[in-house]
């Protein structure tokens, strides 16, 4: 399989969170009082630079996929802020949303992130509909150019070109996320954001998927900030880690170090509890 290279084609400074702090208000239920607030994620600064890999780590609840979800848009931050090659995500203006638009998510479940309607040809066809103007030439009127084009795409993720007919129901868990891998490249984004983008897999398609994602970062020169409780998925990916617990970031150093002279008390207790699991050899 041969991944094209594709360079960026303006500076990049890459992804910049300053104190950012996330609040969602408390649901009212039925003939019971509103519960407070909860904040999920409070004071947070985080850096992920051009083609690094910063995995961002903790137990379930710790506030990791709220900051995906804060840097996509899918929520709004109560304070601080988010940029992405010195664009600020909040503005709405087309420095806005070019920078958005050079950011893609791969989810958990493969197959809810999939329309499960929609062929892998029309999800992967779906993001140039949205953003024409990152479409590849004649992909939107010429259906042989559009066709080629995303067999291209599947085959830099490993599938078959028959996959493109195919419904997500059709597919494994292992090729639907490359399904969702394929479809993220589409806009040729220069950030990844992978929130636990190999948990719901089996092990075996964990490891050929993690290599595809490292493949895939290397080749096309993309940053990566990856979501994981897995410590062990860690060690291949990244080059710095993070690591939060309850909403805040308690450590950041690069991978060695941090695997092997952690300082917060909370980092050694989920290293200890990952090789209690699965022993080093």
């Amino acid at each position: 399989m041969t991944v094209p290279t594709t360079a960026p084609t303006t500076a990049s400074t890459g992804l910049r969170i300053e104190d950012l702090t996330v609040t969602y208000p408390g649901r009212r239920t039925r003939g019971l009082r509103r519960p407070p607030p909860m904040t999920a994620v409070r004071g947070v600064s985080l850096d992920v630079a051009p083609d690094e890999t910063v995995a961002l780590v903790g137990e379930s609840g710790s506030g990791k996929s709220t900051i995906a979800r804060a840097i996509v848009g899918l929520v709004a931050p109560s304070s601080g802020s988010i940029e992405f090659d010195g664009a600020s995500l909040a503005d709405r203006r087309a420095r806005g949303q070019r920078a958005r638009r050079n950011i893609a998510v791969i989810f958990q479940d493969p197959r809810t992130a999939l329309n499960p309607r929609m062929s892998a040809e029309a999800s992967i066809c779906e993001a140039w509909q949205a953003h024409p103007e990152a479409a590849p030439p004649g992909v939107r009127s010429d259906p042989r150019r559009r066709r080629d084009a995303v067999v291209d795409l599947l085959d830099q993720v490993g599938l078959d070109p028959d996959v493109a007919r195919k419904r997500p129901t059709a597919l494994s868990g292992g090729q639907c996320q490359r399904v969702s891998i394929a479809r993220a490249l589409a806009l040729g984004p220069r950030l990844l954001i992978c929130d636990e983008a190999v948990s719901a897999l089996d092990v075996s398609v964990q490891a050929q998927v993690l290599q595809l994602l490292v493949s895939v970062r290397e080749a096309r020169s993309l940053s990566m900030l990856f979501i994981t409780h897995d410590l062990g998925v860690v060690r291949q990916v990244a080059d710095r880690v993070a690591v939060m617990r309850r909403g805040e970031l308690v450590e950041s150093a690069d991978a060695q170090t941090l695997f092997a002279a952690p300082r917060h008390d909370y980092t050694r207790a989920l290293l200890d509890a990952a090789l209690d699991i699965d022993p080093v050899a």
